[in-house]
């Protein structure tokens, strides 16, 4: 990928500038800010960020005809019994981060109640 970097003159695009992406009215952003304009721009967005909504969208395909998988979303306790049973298997995973494809196949194969869109029957309390 090939990204062009634009600055003043002088300007020195060295280590310690971390990268935010935001989105605004459907576009995304990318910008290289030092620490401390990170945390303003981050504290700043936030304030409007707690009272908005969260809108996935779709991958796009990478080439023609390829469809990228699906994201799967779980939650914390559901990694940690995925991580929990994987390293009881014999997986290496990390505390936090992804869990790889193989992974969650696999505990799915193993739990098929933890199959996407599997759920827990609950009991019918009225007619």
């Amino acid at each position: 990928m090939v990204r062009k970097v634009v600055g003043e003159p002088g300007d020195s695009r060295g280590d310690g500038f971390t990268t935010v992406r935001f989105g605004l009215d459907g576009v995304e952003f990318e910008i290289d800010l030092e620490p401390a304009e990170a945390a303003r721009l981050r504290e700043f967005l936030g304030r409007y960020a707690v009272r908005a909504r969260s809108v996935l969208r779709e991958a796009e395909p990478v080439a023609r005809g390829v469809q990228p998988s699906p994201v799967r979303s779980l939650d914390v306790e559901e990694l940690r019994a995925v991580r929990s049973w994987a390293r009881g298997q014999g997986y290496s995973v990390s505390d936090r981060g992804r869990l790889p494809e193989a992974v969650l196949s696999a505990y799915e194969e193993a739990h098929p109640s933890a199959r996407r869109g599997a759920r827990p029957t609950i009991p019918k309390i009225w007619n």
